[in-house]
C-alpha cells in the first residue's frame, strides 16, 4: 500500500494512484527516486519552491529530499504507471 509521508512526519495510506492523485500526493509534478524495493516520489520543484526537508524520506533514501513524498512499492509504481 502506497504511504504519504508528509514533511511534518505525519503518515496516511494512500489510494489514488493515477497520476492526478500522485501529484495530489506531493502537491505538484511528481519526480520518482528510484531505491532497491521502493519508489518515492517527490515534488519535482521542491527545492525551488523551498520546501521544508522531509526527515524520514530523507533518511529511508539516504539523500536529502524536501516537502511530502508518496511511497509505493515498484508494483504500484509499474502498475500505476510511469511518467
Amino acid at each position: 500500500m502506497a504511504i504519504q509521508i508528509k514533511s511534518n512526519g505525519h503518515r496516511e495510506a494512500w489510494h489514488n494512484l493515477s497520476l492526478k492523485g500522485m501529484q495530489m500526493a506531493v502537491d505538484g509534478y511528481i519526480e520518482p527516486v528510484y531505491l532497491s524495493d521502493k519508489v518515492i516520489l517527490v515534488n519535482e520543484e521542491g527545492l525551488l519552491r523551498s520546501l521544508p526537508v522531509n526527515e524520514e524520506a530523507s533518511e529511508m533514501a539516504n539523500q536529502i529530499l524536501v516537502g511530502d513524498v508518496l511511497v509505493l512499492s515498484r508494483e504500484e509504481w509499474e502498475q500505476g504507471g510511469e511518467v
